[in-house]
């Protein structure tokens, strides 16, 4: 591979990389909505929100972007039990706002102990 070429595979693997990725710990889950219109699942944390992707600083939602998919079912069963059960979670965002323009798509989710 010629030195050109390593330059351009290094700036198009950078170029795939998010700006920055939100992130929130030992937050709690303070509203959990679901849309009936296109079955989006958004929902706001207690705590400050770490390095917010730039689409997503204008509001403190976050959004499951594939709410039909396996992953997406689990994340929201876990935001159900931290929510019921007063547990805290610490929320990884993407750094991309796919499914709603202006809130950051969950990445991870982690519901902590008491």
């Amino acid at each position: 591979m010629k030195l050109s070429q390593m330059g351009l595979a290094a700036l198009f693997m950078l170029a795939s990389i998010p700006a920055s990725a939100g992130t929130v710990t030992a937050g709690y889950v303070t509203r959990l909505y679901v849309r009936q219109s296109d079955g989006l699942v958004y929902f706001e944390t207690s705590g400050t929100i770490n390095n917010r992707a730039g689409c997503g600083i204008s509001n403190t939602t976050w959004v499951l972007p594939g709410e039909n998919t396996e992953t997406s079912k689990r994340q929201y069963a876990a935001l159900l039990v931290a929510k019921a059960s007063h547990l805290s979670i610490d929320v990884h965002g993407s750094g991309t706002c796919t499914r709603w323009g202006d809130s950051e798509d969950v990445n991870i989710i982690v519901v902590n102990d008491q």
